[in-house]
């Protein structure tokens, strides 16, 4: 089956939708910094497009499509939807699991799942330590911890060709993450984003591919 190409109008109609949401929701529950509402499309919808590099090339693996969705990505202290919901939009050949043990955040996230149409999204209120290991391609926790922190949990959670993706406003260095190893590296201005596998990966997932992406138009020096 062929993966579905996003609508582009539709894409964007979403993602403000989205946004629209969680300042509504942010009235009655603190999902997001009361300073950072005025800049939810550049400090958190952006900023979580930045991952679609790496679900656009490798590291991830070549896996038969199947409902139309190709990777099973998994966000860990989902909040207000950042990165899951936006990738969930932008990307219809991802299946999301929004994970979220906070029963009020939760609430928010089905409520906005439901909302903008997301079949390719589900919810899962529970901790993260309840979810089945060795079940991911993609893992990401953008908001739960520090990715030395949150790394532990992550990997746990990845298919042994699997890679967390994970963010910070400096570089990201192999020290770092125990027991895994950094298969791509970029800069896009602030942002630092590294694709981490697991040590015990095959080294036929990862063999001959790049270990970081050009820099794109407009980062940092």
């Amino acid at each position: 089956m062929a993966v579905v190409a996003p609508n582009i109008d539709r894409v964007d109609a979403l993602l403000a939708q989205h946004a629209s949401l969680v300042r509504r929701w942010s009235k009655v529950r603190n999902l997001v910094s009361p300073r950072d509402l005025d800049r939810l499309e550049r400090r958190h919808i952006q900023d979580s497009l930045l991952l679609q590099a790496f679900l656009r090339s490798p590291p991830l693996p070549d896996v038969v499509v199947e409902d139309g969705c190709r990777w099973q990505l998994v966000d860990v202290g989902a909040g207000a939807g950042f990165p899951g919901i936006p990738l969930a939009i932008a990307c219809p050949d991802l299946r999301v699991t929004l994970v979220e043990r906070s029963e009020g955040k939760g609430r928010f996230l089905r409520q906005a799942v439901i909302e903008l149409g997301l079949t390719n999204a589900t919810v899962c209120v529970a901790d993260a330590n309840a979810i089945a290991s060795g079940t991911f391609h993609v893992a990401t926790a953008r908001a739960v911890a520090p990715p030395p922190k949150a790394w532990p949990l992550l990997r746990r959670l990845l298919r042994p060709d699997g890679v967390a993706l994970l963010q910070a406003g400096r570089a990201l260095p192999p020290s770092l993450f125990p027991d895994g190893r950094i298969v791509k590296a970029t800069q896009v201005g602030e942002s630092h984003i590294a694709a981490v596998c697991r040590d015990d990966a095959p080294s036929s997932c990862f063999e001959g591919k790049p270990l970081a992406l050009p820099r794109a138009e407009g980062s940092g020096p």
